[in-house]
This record gives structure tokens, sequence and C-alpha cells, in this order.
């Protein structure tokens, strides 16, 4: 009783009778401490309207807060995020002085404070009890750095082996699926290599000073890849192409703007995507991509120096975010960028896809050429034809003109009629033709058979239900015919009666 009395004095302390704490914000505390289960999620940065009024949280408030987040078994999500001054290391260590487990809780957001390498330590307990925790966002925090980096994700670059053992108990094998370390003062993360946090999934390093990329083979659920605003060099570019060149991973979603990457590295990032089939989306906003760069993205997009390399264009990309600049050639070569985006996003199977880049750029000489003169491949119109079976000719012929008009299908022919007739195969042609006669006399043949019996059938029918009509009126006739007889029979012996009456003779009978 006297610990409940305690208690019970040290909430009313802490909470009750301060005046400077919102009643809203005393009600939703009362509801974490009762473990009231209508409450899931509890934010400090919503619940107070007025700036300031977290200054009147004192050390055993925010100790007993972290008391009943312990205790609780319904709160999924704690914001303590833009709190600034008022979320600090030594405010870190008394909340999480009792906060060291939870049963409930997934997501914790404290972005925007001023808490450093004392605060993450504090953290150490719960991230290694809290088994249920897949997001933890911690960006926007100055104090942050290389170190608790490391202690976070349990690296062990100059830290003591007592912190590597209490992170790497803390982290490894965990659940996590969600770090945020944007905006921070991060410049080296190789301690990625050094950890396992099999589960993650989305990974935000963005805005601080990273340039080289570790290896991360390991994380192969890792899906989002955020690092804008770093200084990611040809290094780390080419550090990234071997991310994205191994099909082990399951990496969708990169995002690399603002890095400084120039021509030279969007050459090296286009290159390590022509075999890549999981990248869906890539932003390269505000670089240094200028002509070079982007002709790289537009032959990975659409190659068309051949049909076949064309269809075998990269198709699985459907979002490419490239720098915007007025010159009217880059301009022409992020339209017909966005054109082949626009064309992977409309088919999903690579096959239409493919299919569909052939027709508009292989099949109109405008387009083709316009395309040969961006990737700076000699164009001609003969040239197209040296790749496709001579026996398809027609037929592809008949596709252009069906697809561009007559117009377009009779320019071609005109332009190219030597070089058509050159190296169409007349023999193969004929071939073709005669196998499609001899098909064609077979199937009439096949046709007339069938007729044949048709009619043969049918008249045999008809004559036989002429047989059967014919046979049913002779038998008619035929007992019409008695009948009569038998009455001139009876006529005839009535008379011989009456005559033998007269003479006195009976009839003989």
């Amino acid at each position: 009783m006297a610990s409940e009395r305690n208690r019970d004095e040290e909430h009313r302390e802490a909470f009750e009778e301060v005046i400077g704490i919102s009643q809203s914000c005393k009600d939703e505390i009362n509801m974490i401490k009762n473990n009231d289960s209508d409450l899931e999620e509890f934010s400090l940065e919503n619940v107070y309207a007025a700036p300031g009024d977290v200054d009147y949280f004192s050390d055993l408030a925010w100790e007993l807060l972290g008391r009943y987040i312990a205790d609780n078994h319904h709160l999924y999500r704690i914001d303590l995020s833009f709190l600034h001054s008022h979320l600090t290391d030594e405010n870190m260590t008394h909340l999480f002085k009792k906060l060291t487990r939870s049963r409930s809780l997934k997501k914790m957001d404290l972005l925007c404070n001023e808490f450093g390498l004392s605060g993450i330590q504090s953290m150490v307990p719960l991230l290694k009890n809290a088994q249920s925790l897949t997001k933890l966002d911690i960006g926007g925090n100055d104090n942050i750095n290389n170190e608790c980096f490391r202690i976070l994700l349990g690296g062990n670059d100059n830290i003591n082996s007592e912190c590597f053992r209490l992170i790497v108990e803390a982290l490894h094998g965990g659940s996590i699926e969600q770090v945020h370390f944007g905006d921070c003062n991060i410049d080296d993360i190789m301690a990625l290599e050094y950890c396992t946090l099999p589960n993650l999934r989305f990974l935000d390093l963005d805005s601080n000073n990273i340039q080289s990329i570790p290896s991360l083979e390991k994380y192969t659920n890792l899906e989002q890849l955020w690092l804008m605003g770093n200084n990611i060099g040809k290094e780390g570019c080419r550090s990234i192409a071997k991310l994205l060149q191994n099909e082990s991973l399951g990496l969708r979603h990169l995002y690399l703007d603002s890095n400084d990457i120039g021509d030279e590295e969007a050459e090296i990032l286009a290159n390590a995507l022509k075999h890549n089939t999981k990248l869906a989306d890539l932003s390269l906003g505000n670089n240094k991509i200028k002509e070079k760069g982007c002709r790289a993205f537009l032959k990975l997009l659409n190659d068309v120096s051949s049909i076949e390399r064309t269809y075998n264009s990269k198709h699985t990309l459907t979002i490419l975010r490239l720098p915007y600049l007025t010159d009217s050639k880059f301009t022409e070569m992020t339209e017909r960028i966005a054109s082949a985006i626009k064309t992977n996003a409309e088919n999903r199977e690579n096959s239409d896809a493919g299919r569909a880049k052939v027709i508009k750029t292989q099949l109109n000489s405008n387009t083709r050429k316009e395309f040969s003169l961006l990737q700076g491949i000699d164009y001609a119109y003969s040239s197209l034809f040296t790749e496709i079976d001579s026996v398809l000719l027609p037929d592809v012929l008949a596709l252009k003109g069906e697809t561009f008009g007559q117009n377009e299908l009779y320019r071609m022919l005109v332009a190219t009629a030597p070089d058509l007739a050159s190296v169409v195969n007349r023999k193969g042609v004929l071939e073709q033709k005669m196998a499609e006669n001899t098909a064609r006399i077979a199937a009439i043949n096949t046709e007339c058979v069938r007729q044949v019996a048709a009619l043969s059938a049918e008249n045999l029918r008809q004559t036989a239900a002429l047989d059967a009509k014919t046979r049913r009126k002779e038998l008619e006739s035929i007992e019409t015919g008695g009948v009569k007889q038998s009455m001139v029979d009876a006529s005839l012996s009535s008379i011989a009666k009456l005559r033998g009456k007269k003479r006195g003779i009976s009839p003989s009978i």
C-alpha cells in the first residue's frame, strides 16, 4: 500500500499538480498509465498547442512516462519529434531509465531533437528488448555523429567492446524494418557491414555528408534507400552499381538527388541497370548530369542501334527523375526518356514494352532518325531491313502502314526499294506462297469432299422418302380396288337371285 501511495504521490507531483501541463496531456498520460486500450498512439508533438509547455516536464515526469510506456500493452507508437532543446541527453536518460522493454511498441519517432551519444546509449536496453519495434526515426538530431550511428548499428570501429556487445545484442537479428538517420552529422556508414538487420526494408540517410557506400549484400529485404543530399562521388556510385548488379537484393526505390553526380557517375549507374530487374524508381534530381549522362539513360531505356537492342532495352524502370535543364537538346532527350518510361509503366510485361518500343521507334522513320541522332548512331533506312528475316518483310511493312499510315509506308518503300529488293529471298517467298497455296487447295478439296458427301446423303434421304411415299400410294390404291370388287360381286349375286325367282330356278351357289 505504501508503494502504491508513493507512486500516486509521484504521479501527482510529476503531472497532476503541474499547472503548466495541459489537461489533454494529463488525460493521455493517465490512459497510458492505466493501460487503456483506446490509446494506441502518443504524441507530445501534437499534444502541446503552445510552445514551451514541455518545459514543465521534470526529470521525474520523463522517468514516469518511460515506466508507463514500458508497462503498457496497447501503445504501439510514440512520437516525441520536434521537441528540440526539450529532449536532450539528460531527458533521454530519464525517459529510458525505466523504458527498457516494451511488448507492444512498434514505432518510435524522435526526429529533430538535441540528444547525442549519451541519449543514444540510454536507448540501447529498449532496442535490445523491444522485439516488436519496426521503425526508428532519429533524423534531424545534429548531435548524432558517426559514433552514434555505429552504436545503433552495432559497428566496432573506434567503439569499445562493451558498446559493441550491447548494440549487437540490441539490434542483431531484430525485427526493425525502418531506420531514419536523415539530417544528422554522419559521414561514415561503414558500420552497416558489421551488423545484420534481416528485416530492414527502409533506410533513410538523407542530408548527411556520406561519401562511401559499404556493401549491403546481407540486406536482402531492403526495398528503399534514401541518400539525397550527401556527397556521393564516383566511388560511391561504383559501390551502388555493385548493389544494383546483385540480383539477390530486392531494392526497388533509390534516391540520389543532390549528390553532385555528373555524367561519368550517371554512366556508371546506367550501365549497372542493364541487367537489373528489380529497381523501379530512381531519382537523380538536382545533380550535374548533362548531355552525356542523359544519353546513357536514353540508350538504357530505348537503344535504337538495332531492333533486338530496342526490344531488350530496360523495361522495368517506371520512374526516373533527372535534373531540369533548359538546353533544347537536353530537353529533347528528357522528353524521349519520359516517353520510354511511360511505355514501361503502361506495359508491365517486358515483351509488351519491347514490342511497343520497336513499333514506336524502329518502324517510324522520323522517330528512328531523331533517336539515332540523339544517341550518336549512324542512321540509314536500309539498315532496318538487314535485321529482319526477308520472309517477314511484307508483314512488317503492312504493320508499318497500318500503324503510321500509307504516306509513311510509301516514303519508306521509295527510299529503300533497291535495298528491299536486294535482301528479299525470292526463293523463300515463292516456297512460302507455294506452301500457302497447297494448304489452301487442300482446304478447298476437303471442303468439296465434305459438301459432296453432304449432298449425297441428302439425295439418298430424299430418294428414300419418295420411295416410301410411292409405296404408300400403291397400297392405298390396292386397298381401294378390293373394296370396289366386293361391291360388284354383291350386286351381281343379287341380280342373279332376282332372275332365278322369276324363272323358278334357284341360283346355284
